[in-house]
């Protein structure tokens, strides 16, 4: 999966509002993201291959790759499928 790398896309506004993040799809909807979930949305201001993202968390929150990497597969797999990033090669 490393080879693959994620984008925001392209439709989607994000605004911080009273301290959250919020994302919105047009097509889809409205979410709200907070703390990890906002990190991995900032860091994504550019495309980031997934070791990149995961390799940034545990770095920034001293959790092992044991414990990040099943749960960033999930997160980022609810992601794509809300419309929120796109996979590019």
């Amino acid at each position: 999966m490393s080879a693959l790398r994620y984008a925001r896309a392209q439709k989607v506004i994000a605004s911080v509002i009273d301290g959250e993040l919020l994302v919105l799809n047009a097509d889809t909807d409205c979410f709200r993201l907070s703390d990890i979930a906002a990190d991995i949305w900032h860091s994504l201001a550019q495309t980031k291959s997934f070791a990149q993202i995961r390799d940034g968390i545990m770095r920034d929150y001293d959790v092992p790759r044991s414990v990040c990497e099943p749960d960033l597969h999930v997160f980022m797999s609810q992601l794509q499928e809300s419309g929120l990033i796109e996979q590019q090669r």
